[in-house]
């Protein structure tokens, strides 16, 4: 029944209401369909940067937005990155010139927020991954609209201490990966994205492991998928140049092997200054002076260039996508239109054009790896008397080699010439054919200290002395094994059989000497390693201080540090004595041991075993050669073998730069760590390879006493004359 003045029309639009009402939640549902549906736009890199990165609040740009003009080479970058012709991307340059945040950074937040997918971030151990997320990515994201993405809880949240993966509100997931720990922890996770800080840090395989190296294995994750699906793998790479065989320059030299070339204010020529071409600070007399007569100049014309004239350059260089790869060269488009004059336009040579005067020819090198190199010219933060102040001290450094290294590495990004010493492993054929005229167990006259070393093991006790003259020239005069009885012993019973092979190898060989022209001979030091069955070292090192046929403290407790898997930490040098450091060598220092009321001495093992190996290249005859006893052909083969074990290597350490390490090759070394501590030993009686200054300066003799005397000469005093 229709209500009292209702009509028709009235019922119709009533009807048609209700109809939009209950349509209305389905039309929404349709138009966000619509819109997944729609393919997404993304910004490219340097667009997204531009619009998202702040930059860190210190600095000279604090808190400001991301801008590729301020160093142009950071556009460059992003703009080849877009261009989807590559599938490896590394990057080397200038330390504290924005290569993190250009190389990994912006990458590993691009794909995670802009594009919404994982991203595996491959670094050399577990604390860089947690320093990294804590200093690096979390304040980033933090600066970023993004922020509000970032998990509340577990994981990458502030209460969270793991730093394993972090997955984000937008289901996109960061998983760290490191160069440490067992393959299989890198293996249970792939992702299209894979970024690499400090490259060179994880570039060797592990000494566990039985794969490849560990930045093989991080790519190895990256492998289902393919560019045939239509979504091929993406493998960022940033790192300070470490060596020439290094993960990044070798990376480098496969890739496109790409530098920038900047335009010259003066010639107009397109070049790119080096190292060679930063003048004036050679000659200047100070730092001060080096700083303010400092410039680059043009390789082509030799034309100083004002720290203006270096930015324009680097902007124009931006503007003109200025990149040359490798196999292309820059040309005069004069003479390009001259060679391809009277030739159809789709046989004419391509070029890119610069400028109005100048172009680049040659096609792109066949190879899925873009490399960018940039060095201090590009890095227009610092002025080129920042680098001539630094050029001007590596240039009057003490360690010379060392100070080029730096500035080859973190100033100009090339790897630095490799330093004048012999790595290669000594043949142990050699080594035991260096033999002294001197029989076994007999000191040479021009001996002047003797010093002795064992190391104490579970079922031997390994001992060697050596006899050494004031210029550390050593021989081998004796060495063997004292076993220790520890059969089906606890560990509380083979301390007790330690400190009893100790003692009669002390009472029965030590205290009885050894023969010389001048008689039995006793050690001047004997030093013990204490790193196995340390208690029952210290305590024989105690009770040996009170040897009535000992005149001196003869006996120390030892413990050496290094680098190699062998050491539980790098030694650290202290910077003072007091109350614990009592005394400071030469990378070994003496410390007290309140507890146990005994001295120890901690030496840095690398640096002594690399000292004994150079001992043992020395050529006989020579100031510091070391020689073993008179003995037939193969007596010494063993004892060869056991100084051979362990062979010098060098590796890049992030964070660090180059270091030596010492790597196994066989199993037995004790003679080796004998060896080492010997040296030291001999170093702190007196052995010296290079003389104290003092030693060289030549004596002065004191003025004669000012006397008074009389006119004719004789003295004034009565007593005198």
């Amino acid at each position: 029944m229709r209500a009292p003045g209702t009509s028709d029309i009235g019922l119709r639009d009533q009807a048609a209401q209700s109809m939009a009402v209950a349509l209305d939640p389905l039309h929404s549902e349709l138009r966000a369909l619509a819109r997944e549906a729609r393919a997404a736009r993304y910004r490219t890199r340097r667009q997204w940067a531009e619009d998202e990165i702040v930059l860190p609040p210190d600095g000279p740009t604090a808190n400001e937005r991301f801008r590729s003009r301020r160093q142009p080479f950071t556009g460059l970058f992003l703009d080849a990155v877009d261009s989807g012709r590559w599938t490896e991307i590394n990057m080397t340059g200038p330390s504290q010139s924005g290569k993190t945040l250009t190389g990994s950074v912006i990458p590993v937040l691009y794909h995670l927020f802009e594009l919404r997918e994982n991203v595996i971030f491959g670094l050399p151990d577990e604390n860089m991954a947690a320093d990294k997320w804590r200093e690096v990515l979390l304040p980033a994201i933090e600066r970023t609209r993004y922020k509000d993405l970032i998990p509340k809880l577990g994981q990458g949240s502030r209460g969270g201490d793991k730093f394993v993966a972090i997955k984000f509100a937008n289901g996109a997931t960061l998983r760290f990966m490191t160069g440490g720990g067992r393959d299989k922890q890198r293996a249970g996770f792939t992702a299209r994205v894979l970024v690499i800080s400090e490259a060179d840090g994880m570039d060797e395989a592990g000494t566990t492991s039985r794969e490849a190296n560990k930045v093989a294995q991080l790519k190895a994750r990256t492998k289902a998928f393919s560019a045939r699906t239509g979504r091929p793998p993406l493998v960022y790479s940033e790192c300070t140049v470490s060596w020439d065989t290094g993960y990044t320059w070798q990376t480098h030299q496969r890739g496109t092997c790409t530098r920038i070339v900047l335009p010259c204010p003066h010639c107009g020529h397109w070049v790119t200054p080096e190292r060679e071409h930063l003048r004036g600070w050679q000659d200047a007399p100070s730092e001060v002076d080096a700083y303010e007569q400092a410039h680059f100049c043009c390789p082509a014309c030799g034309q100083a260039w004002t720290e203006d004239a270096r930015d324009q350059a680097n902007r124009r260089a931006l503007e003109a996508h200025a990149l040359l790869h490798r196999g292309q060269e820059i040309v005069p488009l004069d003479e390009w239109r001259r060679s391809n004059e009277g030739k159809p336009p789709e046989l004419a040579d391509p070029i890119r054009q610069l400028d109005e005067h100048w172009g680049i020819i040659g096609p792109l090198p066949k190879t899925f790896c873009f490399s960018l190199r940039y060095s201090a010219v590009n890095n227009i933060l610092k002025s080129a008397g920042d680098f001539a102040a630094g050029e001007w001290v590596a240039a009057r450094a003490t360690d010379q080699e060392a100070a080029n290294r730096e500035q080859c590495q973190f100033v100009w990004a090339t790897p630095p010439p490799r330093p004048e010493v012999d790595v290669t492993p000594l043949d142990p054929q050699i080594v035991g054919a260096r033999m002294h005229s001197a029989p076994r167990g007999y000191i040479p006259d021009e001996a002047r200290w003797l010093t002795m070393a064992i190391d104490v093991g579970k079922w031997a006790l390994h001992w060697l002395g050596i006899a050494w003259r004031e210029d550390a020239t050593g021989h081998v005069f004796d060495y063997g094994i004292v076993d220790v009885h520890s059969e089906d012993r606890s560990e509380r019973d083979i301390g007790i059989a330690v400190l009893m092979a100790l003692r009669e190898f002390r009472d029965r060989v030590v205290l009885h000497g050894w023969a010389s022209a001048r008689g039995p001979r006793i050690p001047d030091q004997v030093w013990v390693d204490s790193r196995y069955q340390a208690p029952a070292v210290l305590a024989f090192c105690r009770e040996s201080r009170r040897l009535p046929a000992l005149n001196r403290e003869c006996f120390r407790p030892t413990l050496g540090f290094g680098a190699g898997q062998q050491r539980t930490r790098p030694y650290m040098r202290p910077r003072s004595t007091g109350t614990t450091v009592l005394r400071i060598g030469e990378e070994y220092h003496f410390v007290r041991l309140k507890d146990e009321f005994v001295v120890r001495v901690e030496v840095n093992a690398d640096y002594w075993k690399d000292w004994v190996h150079q001992r043992l290249s020395t050529p006989l005859g020579q100031a510091g050669a070391l020689t073993l006893f008179q003995a037939m052909p193969d007596e010494h083969i063993k004892l060869s073998h056991h100084l051979t074990a362990e062979v010098r290597r060098e590796r890049f350490v992030a964070g660090k730069g180059l270091a030596v390490t010492w790597d196994r090759v066989r199993r037995q070394n004790h003679w080796l760590d004998c060896a080492y501590n010997a040296a030291a030993a001999g170093h702190f009686c007196g052995a010296r390879l290079v003389p104290d200054a003092a030693a060289l300066a030549a004596p002065v003799a004191p003025p004669p006493p000012r006397t008074l005397r009389m006119p004719d000469g004789r003295p004034f005093l009565i007593t005198e004359r």
